[in-house]
């Protein structure tokens, strides 16, 4: 029993203090262990690009931030620059530790690191906390800095032909300033197919402006980046813009290059910038693109009439300017021989490489063979590939498809006057007419019905098709086989009396259809048009109410007489 009332007297004695709340025990304390030593940890600030635990790429805003577990210093030392960094940079990194609270501070980089760096940080040793108890940083980082880079562009496929300066043009971009005449030496057109390297000329980007990459890509370098993210500017002070900026170039092959696919812009391993540490450290292919060679792409016989027949020529690359319609005719000959033959050369353009080149009219027959000659050397812009070879086509005119031609296929006409109508048929020898007389009472839905017929009901966009002449409401009144085109592959105009198909001064609404009659050796289905016309001398005005009501005035547009009408 005495045992037991020592074993508990201490714990009694602490009872009335740990009520006071005067003394605080951790459970290590309780435990009879030693306190735990203060740590610290690394964070980085403004960077987010780390590849593992142990490395990572810093970016130009990159700040190292220290976090203590206990107090580090005092609070009048918050806000000012350490004595001695806390932080060991290995290689030293310039910069200054500036405690940010009494438990951290931030080191910021005084000056951009080196392109291609490596550095390892770690806790100073024998740092210690504002108590003296030694920090534990378990930590030793390792980061390091993105090595010189290169991106590239195509923007002129073509180059500048008016210039002579050939293409493609690349613009690249690196993330360092560099001498171009350094990279001229790093850079060379090649060919996966093979053949020998073409060496470049490199010219600096005057500005932006035309700079083709897009906006998300930075077009600083890497110092001008960390100087933009470490440097506060005073207000409305703006840094002045370069004249030339010393990290975007555009370069382009000292010669034409030869036809071929896949072209690409090397730029050689080890490529050194001006700043330090900026090396390529392997080599970039850029795509430029394919070559086309210089050829004749087709060669057409076009009819548009028998005074309007002519033959174009279209060519991969556009021709050089110094080829005219006044000297075109050294390269391009067509045999037989035929009268007012007359070339015409079209000016070069960069956006319409694919449009004919040359045109060739004169008094061209149809059905009789025409040999046309493209001669080996007519040269395309720039000079830059004069055609290989002779190009040799056979071909003749063919007749235009025959058309019957109404000039709208729904409209009114007065009745009075010389009650004439007029379609056009061109390689119709023979048109057959035939007219529906729409009854006066079914006369407003007959029109409706037409207008929707030729309408989509979704769209609403105008539909060609015909309507069915036979169940179209109404009686055929007349239908007769007329004289069509005189003349080949021209249109010839058919004159139609109302007396003829309605009767003398007869009025009223008609559905008139013109076809032909037999269709011509190879001819797909028969050329043919409709009308529905009103022929009539009434007019008509009208004016609604609020009330829904229409007050409709009907007078004759002869004498201006009114009309006696009836409305059900």
């Amino acid at each position: 029993m005495y045992r037991r009332l020592l074993s508990v007297r201490p714990l009694f004695a602490l009872l009335p203090l740990l009520a006071a709340g005067a003394l605080v025990l951790s459970p290590a304390a309780l435990r009879g262990e030693p306190p735990a030593a203060p740590t610290a940890e690394l964070i980085l600030r403004g960077n987010d690009t780390a590849e593992d635990a142990d490395a990572a790429l810093l970016s130009p805003s990159t700040a190292f931030e220290l976090r203590g577990s206990s107090t580090l210093v005092a609070a009048e030392r918050v806000s000012q620059p350490a004595a001695e960094s806390p932080l060991v940079f290995t290689p030293a990194l310039p910069g200054t530790f500036r405690w940010t609270s009494q438990r951290g501070g931030v080191f910021t980089p005084s000056e951009a690191p080196p392109l291609g760096a490596t550095y390892q940080v770690a806790l100073r040793p024998g740092f210690k906390d504002a108590d003296g108890q030694p920090v534990r940083g378990d930590f030793r980082r390792t980061f390091h800095t993105p090595a010189l880079e290169v991106r590239g562009k195509v923007t002129a496929p073509e180059g500048d032909p008016d210039a002579g300066t050939p293409g493609p043009w690349v613009q690249i971009l690196f993330n360092a300033a560099v001498d171009p005449a350094q990279v001229a030496k790093s850079l060379s057109y090649q060919n996966p197919t093979g053949g020998p390297a073409v060496a470049v000329t490199v010219t600096p980007a005057q500005d932006d402006k035309s700079f083709a990459f897009d906006d998300k890509t930075p077009r600083r370098t890497w110092r001008e980046l960390f100087d933009a993210a470490h440097e506060a500017p005073a207000a409305g002070d703006h840094p002045a813009p370069r004249a030339t900026a010393l990290n975007r170039l555009i370069v382009a092959p000292v010669k034409p290059l030869p036809p071929g696919k896949g072209w690409k812009l090397v730029v050689a391993a080890g490529l050194a910038g001006t700043d330090p540490g900026a090396r390529l450290p392997a080599a970039v292919a850029i795509p430029a693109g394919d070559v086309e060679p210089f050829t004749v792409k087709k060669i057409e016989a076009e009819n548009d009439g028998a005074k309007h027949r002519r033959l174009t020529i279209a060519f991969s690359k556009k021709l050089d300017k110094s080829v005219t319609s006044e000297n075109v005719d050294q390269w391009v000959r067509v045999s037989p021989a035929l009268a007012n033959l007359k070339f015409s050369a079209q000016a070069p353009g960069y956006y319409q490489v694919n449009d004919p080149a040359v045109e060739i009219s004169g008094d061209f027959e149809t059905d009789v063979p025409y040999t046309v000659t493209v001669r080996a050397g007519i040269p395309a812009a720039g000079k830059f590939y004069p055609l290989p070879s002779d190009e040799k086509r056979t071909l003749q005119f063919v007749h235009e498809t025959p058309q019957i031609a109404f000039t709208n296929y729904n409209l009114d006409q007065l009745s009075a006057g010389r009650r004439e109508f007029a379609l056009s048929a061109r390689n119709a020898a023979e048109v057959r007419l035939r007219a529906k007389l729409v009854p006066p009472e079914q006369a407003a839905q007959a029109l409706i019905a037409y207008q929707k017929s030729h309408h989509d009901p979704k769209t609403g966009a105008f539909i060609a098709g015909p309507v069915n002449f036979d169940r179209f409401p109404g009686k055929a009144i007349y239908e007769k086989v007329v004289p069509g085109s005189t003349e080949a592959d021209q249109p010839t105009t058919v004159s139609l009396h109302w007396d003829d198909i309605l009767g003398a001064h007869r009025n009223g609404v008609v559905l008139l259809e013109a076809e032909q009659p037999h269709p011509t050796r190879g001819q797909t289905g028969r050329a043919g048009a409709q009308v529905l016309v009103q022929v009539t001398d009434l007019g008509i005005v009208w004016k609604t109410a609020r009330t829904g009501e229409l007050l409709a005035y009907v007078f004759s547009m002869a004498d201006a007489a009114p009309v006696q009408a009836s409305v059900r």
